[in-house]
């Protein structure tokens, strides 16, 4: 199955989506969408994603699974910081976004790796992360470590995508 990222209208409602969704033909025939369907493939993406999926033959305790499922992803996370490179993670939820970022730091410090996360101070309006109103941002930015949801004030998702793009942030 692809994923896309689909654009919607339902010209009864006047409904648009924007999604990445395996399943976005289903979704439009949910809306009653007959035309104005628009999807993307990867290939229009100005920078391309790439996806790993790891997958376990044996059942194990969801305590277990979670930290195996931890150490692969921080893993993983390594290896590309080691190529200088950024790492997004994708979670399920708002909770995990921040359960995550103190994991893969708790996760940086156990395996001596605190240094290569660690926040790059460019200039002194980057400290504009102590500015952010969410506590535990403002504890794991200067640790190389964000996170982005929906739940954040805008000015904290602000704060967060400026210090990603100019690469201070290094995980999010």
């Amino acid at each position: 199955t692809r994923s896309v990222s689909a654009f919607l209208l339902n010209r009864s409602s006047d409904l648009a989506l924007s999604a990445t969704l395996p399943n976005y033909y289903d979704v439009a025939d949910f809306l009653r969408v007959k035309e104005g369907l628009f999807a993307f493939d990867s290939s229009y993406r100005a920078t391309p994603l790439t996806m790993k999926f790891f997958g376990l033959k044996d059942k194990i305790p969801y305590e277990d699974y979670k930290d195996l499922e931890n150490n692969l992803v921080f893993e993983q996370v390594v290896k590309y910081l080691k190529k200088e490179k950024q790492v997004l993670v994708f979670v399920h939820s708002r909770m995990e976004t921040i359960n995550y970022a103190k994991e893969l730091y708790r996760l940086a410090q156990v395996n001596g790796e605190e240094d290569l996360f660690r926040y790059e101070v460019k200039d002194k309006n980057e400290r504009e992360y102590l500015k952010a109103n969410n506590k535990v941002l403002q504890e794991i930015i200067p640790y190389g470590i964000g996170f982005h949801n929906a739940g954040l004030l805008r000015k904290d998702r602000t704060i967060v995508e400026k210090l990603f793009a100019k690469r201070s942030i290094k995980v999010l």
